[in-house]
């Protein structure tokens, strides 16, 4: 039986089939999801959505609206793997019980569970995506989906979807601009990927924002701009509205704006004085009256000049305030590409990315020719540039600013 027969014989022996499942880390990826349920009508799609991403305000409006069929919030892995053994175990026996494949599960992670800890992990976060006790109503089905939509491989509750959707279509959604340049994000070669039957002969669906193809061997693209439709219709302002996002015209005041990553926190091979290359940076910034905006990663520090004090979602607070004499400065942000991508604008963008990453590799080779790439979809391509030196930043912002 194919999938396709498979999918329509569940969807015609009454059961409820709900087509798409949504698996959602960041609030990133939930404004994409968020994207494609509102363009694509006919599809029933499910969310599940990391605790803590957003507000119970987001989750009653997507509740509200019926965005999506359930929205289920599961915990941190973190969070998950604290349990007593008690907890676990009679969780596990609740899942067994009730005949919901946790053996199967089990045995489909085998490769990834080498502690005991693993284990009980593996065991509760199935148990939490079952029972899903975090928020109703509770599901009255399990993992009948015809596509499981992920950002990334590697999750545990991701995997424990995909071992029990073996027919599912896998389909990998944009995380950032890594998703174009590094291939082990969307690692296919995990081995709870390669269990999936359908990814087993065809490559998964990667959908991407941007206009740029992934600098890797990867067929099957789809580009997706969740804020404009295909059929021209602006989706902004529900957008605006589910997201709780509201514009606090800081943006208005603060024309040169510096974006944070924590490449050092995340080991990344960055250059031996990068701590004080980032000073430089940021004193330079500071310099020219700039703000620092802080990842979403990045604990807010002390720091000379002005920290963003907004909260709003950067992919929709630019639609907002940000105009093509802007500057953004940063070494490799996702939020450097976001305003040409959804909004065609096209301010000054300063890429600092040769500065902290010396050394050659297939990585920085990829990131250079995006950030090529990029600045051949400007209509003026010079308002891109890439800098290896404090002092060459310094020299190009004062011509930028000048330039306004």
């Amino acid at each position: 039986m194919t999938r396709e027969e498979n999918f329509y014989e569940k969807e015609n022996s009454g059961i409820d089939v709900i087509e798409n499942a949504m698996i959602v880390m960041t609030d990133y990826q939930l404004l994409t999801v968020i994207g494609y349920a509102l363009q694509a009508k006919n599809e029933k799609s499910d969310l599940f959505v990391l605790k803590g991403i957003c507000s119970d305000i987001v989750l009653k409006r997507l509740n509200d609206k019926k965005v999506f069929e359930h929205v289920y919030v599961f915990r941190n892995e973190k969070e998950i793997a604290e349990p007593s053994k008690k907890n676990v175990i009679a969780g596990s026996l609740r899942s067994i019980a009730d005949g919901s494949g946790l053996f199967k599960s089990i045995y489909g992670s085998r490769k990834n569970i080498k502690s005991l800890k693993d284990l009980y992990l593996c065991l509760w976060a199935y148990q939490r995506l079952k029972m899903n006790t975090d928020i109703t109503p509770k599901p009255k089905y399990l993992l009948n989906y015809r596509n499981v939509f992920v950002a990334y491989s590697g999750v545990y509750i991701q995997s424990c979807i995909i071992n029990a959707s073996k027919k599912s279509e896998l389909r990998f959604f944009e995380d950032g601009t890594g998703s174009y340049v590094r291939p082990d994000i969307l690692s296919f070669d995990d081995e709870v990927m390669k269990r999936n039957e359908y990814a087993e002969k065809n490559h998964p669906k990667l959908t991407l924002l941007g206009n740029i193809k992934p600098l890797f061997d990867w067929d099957n693209v789809i580009y997706f701009n969740p804020v404009k439709g295909r059929d021209g219709v602006s989706y902004f302002e529900q957008l605006t509205y589910y997201m709780d996002c509201e514009s606090d015209k800081d943006l208005e005041k603060n024309r040169l704006i510096y974006f944070s990553q924590p490449w050092k926190k995340d080991n990344n091979p960055v250059s031996k004085d990068y701590n004080e290359l980032e000073m430089m940076v940021r004193n330079i910034i500071n310099e020219h009256n700039g703000m620092l905006r802080l990842h979403p990663r990045d604990k807010e520090e002390k720091t000379k000049g002005r920290i963003d004090p907004g909260n709003s979602q950067w992919e929709l607070r630019c639609g907002w305030e940000l105009t093509d004499d802007h500057i953004l400065v940063g070494a490799f942000s996702t939020a450097q590409f976001t305003p040409k991508w959804l909004y065609d604008k096209e301010p000054f963008v300063i890429f600092t990315f040769d500065m902290i990453f010396k050394e050659q590799s297939e990585f920085k080779n990829r990131v250079d020719e995006m950030i090529c790439e990029f600045a051949k979809t400007y209509r003026d391509p010079d308002k891109v540039v890439s800098i290896d030196c404090p002092e060459a930043l310094n020299t190009v912002l004062e011509r930028m600013i000048n330039h306004g």
